[in-house]
């Protein structure tokens, strides 16, 4: 059976050479281009047919809240891969979270000239930008810590508040504090999920401070007002941009 195919082959070769042999020049060199075109149609088509995937295989964090990533651009047809370099812009946040330091943007807020009302005791922190709040017992429905004397030069600027320390305090309801600026409640962003103005209990992130966009009528009172709560070592820190 085997000599039998190889001799049909041979005779079917034999009559396409012919068929070639006994063609015009012109026809011939028509045929071949056919081919190449054909041939070129082929490549093309398994070009676009989607065989290029890309996968991440490594990331670069460059700083200036840009990450660098090396994706690699492999080709399926031809099992080759190409190294394709491209830089993503991650933003930037309150604070650097690579380094735990605030960004060159934030100017720290003296919180050392703020006195407490209520059953509320505040001391100095490590810097004048900070400051400890402990209270006799569990506080009143109005308490906290405040300065009436900050002038205007906070209008239309952004404040920005950490909380931490706060698991050694008691909070009933899970509410912690409040910001009012002229005795009017400054809302914080709604991803905080405040009720009627009040975060809810616990640490802030170390790379996202609460911020409250100061009014532009702003006349130089801001409090921070307490949920009665029982309130110990619970540490704030403050930044303004």
């Amino acid at each position: 059976m085997g000599i039998k195919r190889e001799s049909r082959e041979q005779r079917a070769k034999q009559a396409a050479l012919r068929l070639e042999i006994n063609e015009p020049k012109g026809k011939t060199k028509e045929r071949a281009m056919k081919r190449t075109v054909m041939v070129i149609m082929a490549m093309c088509a398994i070009g676009l047919s989607g065989c290029n995937r890309v996968h991440i295989t490594s990331g670069t964090n460059t700083g200036s809240g840009s990450f660098e990533q090396k994706p690699v651009m492999e080709d399926s047809s031809t099992n080759v891969e190409t190294n394709v370099e491209t830089t993503i812009n991650v933003g930037t946040s309150s604070k650097d979270s690579n380094a735990g330091t605030p960004s060159s943007q934030l100017f720290p807020l003296p919180l050392s000239n703020w006195y407490p009302w209520k059953g509320v005791t505040r001391k100095d922190g490590t810097t004048n930008n900070e400051c400890i709040i402990n209270s006799n017992g569990r506080l009143p429905s109005s308490a906290g810590i405040a300065n009436e004397h900050l002038g205007t030069f906070l209008r239309g600027k952004t404040l920005i508040l950490y909380f931490s320390n706060t698991s050694v305090s008691t909070f009933p309801d899970g509410l912690m504090a409040k910001v009012e600026a002229d005795d009017q409640v400054i809302e914080p962003p709604a991803y905080t999920f405040p009720v009627e103005g009040f975060l809810p209990a616990g640490d802030t992130p170390a790379n996202s401070g609460i911020e409250y966009r100061i009014p532009d009528t702003f006349n130089g009172k801001l409090n921070i007002t307490f949920y009665p709560a029982e309130l110990k070592d619970l540490k704030i820190t403050a930044y303004y941009k």
